[in-house]
């Protein structure tokens, strides 16, 4: 609020002006006008400005515009809002390029790298031998793998195992022949959980649990002994 007053003096030619505001009030009215235009520190605070990127596999490499920023998932924060370009890789795995709008808030993108693959023709013999590459079973025949050098094995009860490496390239196919040989009858791994035990005992005391490894079909003899007499003597055979 203004208060403006005038006067003039004696001779008419002359005049004073004073003006007066309640300063106070006047920018109390400011506040409540500007009070929905500015926001408070707090409401600043309460908007997240982070971009999250997670991959599929994870431990990706990521670059923003060219720029190393970490390997997936990554969360890049004090970005400013605009268009990205996004490049995500990993080895064994088709780059990823992208374009990207980044609002300035709180953001996610989630990004699948394809495998880089070729394949593997595997024959065997006999045609139920099982094939595995690297521990995971394959069906004999054309199967895709991931690129890189890789073990195949070769095994079936009674025959002897065989395991070869290859080197699987980008949409080529290696082809693999592998013919296993009859294997002889021998025993590995005895293992006895109990090795006193007494035969004639109803309970756990007369009884034994043995584990072993056999090459093939075949028949074994299990001889239990005692100490008789001061020697030790075979007392039941299985």
């Amino acid at each position: 609020m203004l208060a403006v007053s005038a006067c003039t003096t004696g001779s008419g030619g002359s005049f004073s002006l004073s003006v007066s505001a309640d300063l106070e009030r006047a920018d109390d009215e400011a506040d409540d006008g500007n009070a929905d235009a500015k926001p408070t520190e707090e409401e600043d605070a309460d908007v997240l400005a982070e971009l999250t990127i997670e991959s599929d596999p994870d431990d990706a490499s990521v670059y923003l515009n060219g720029d190393f920023v970490g390997t997936t998932p990554v969360t890049v924060s004090d970005l400013s809002a605009g268009r990205y370009r996004i490049e995500i890789s990993a080895d064994g795995y088709h780059t990823v390029f992208h374009q990207l709008f980044y609002d300035g808030g709180e953001q996610s993108a989630f990004f699948e790298l394809d495998e880089i693959t070729g394949f593997l023709d595997v024959n065997v013999s006999p045609l139920e031998a099982d094939v595995s590459v690297d521990g995971e079973r394959l069906s004999p025949g054309r199967n895709e793998v991931a690129v890189g050098r890789r073990t195949v094995r070769v095994r079936l009860f009674g025959y002897e195992e065989q395991t070869t490496e290859v080197v699987i390239r980008e949409n080529l196919t290696v082809q693999v022949s592998l013919a296993l040989a009859p294997a002889a009858y021998r025993i590995a791994e005895l293992r006895v959980h109990r090795r006193v035990v007494n035969p004639e005992s109803p309970g756990l005391l007369g009884r034994a649990r043995a584990n072993f490894w056999v090459s093939a079909p075949g028949t074994t003899t299990l001889t239990i002994s005692a100490v008789v007499g001061g020697q030790l003597r075979p007392v039941r055979t299985i």
